[in-house]
C-alpha cells in the first residue's frame, strides 16, 4: 500500500474507524453532531464510509452525492437554503 496524500480513495480503500463511524451514528441518533479537525485529517473520508453504510431507520441525504461543503456559509439562513436545495427533489 502506498500513500495517497490529499487523494480521494474508494470506501472499500478506507482502512479501520469502523468503531469510530459506529460512534458517530449513535450520536446522530441522539442529537447534532459537528465533526472538525484540521485540513487532511480524515473528516472527508469518515462522512464517506458514514454514508456507505448507513443503518435503518436514518435518512441521510447527500448534498449532490457529495458531502455538503459548509465552508462559505456563514448564517442560518445559508444552511437552510443547502439544505433544502438537496432535498427538494
Amino acid at each position: 500500500m502506498k500513500s495517497n496524500p490529499g487523494g480521494q480513495l474508494p470506501v472499500s480503500e478506507i482502512i479501520g474507524r469502523d468503531d469510530f463511524v459506529r460512534r458517530l451514528w449513535e450520536i446522530i441518533a441522539r442529537q447534532s453532531l459537528v465533526l472538525t479537525a484540521e485540513r487532511r485529517m480524515g473528516k472527508t473520508h469518515i462522512v464517506k464510509k458514514m454514508m456507505s453504510n448507513v443503518p435503518g431507520g436514518i435518512l441521510a441525504i447527500p448534498g449532490n452525492n457529495t458531502p455538503r461543503d459548509l465552508e462559505k456559509v456563514h448564517t442560518s439562513l445559508e444552511f437552510v437554503e443547502s439544505v433544502f436545495f438537496d432535498v427538494e427533489d
